[in-house]
């Protein structure tokens, strides 16, 4: 599991990469903002198409 998140907190995303390791369905991207979750995808590209434009995100490795 790889977290981001938004420097003011506010938006986070999950990625589960289990499915990259076993060769299954490849990535689950789930996108929240302020705790709820707002869209679900099955690639980071469209995961990530979800965020606003100019969001600035990091990794934050730290509860994985």
């Amino acid at each position: 599991m790889r977290l981001l998140r938004s420097r003011d907190g506010a938006w986070r995303v999950e990625i589960d990469t289990s499915g990259l390791e076993d060769g299954s369905d490849g990535a689950v991207v789930c996108v929240f903002h302020d705790g709820v979750s707002v869209a679900e995808a099955a690639t980071i590209q469209e995961g990530m198409a979800v965020l606003p434009d100019d969001l600035q995100i990091e990794y934050d490795d730290s509860e994985s």
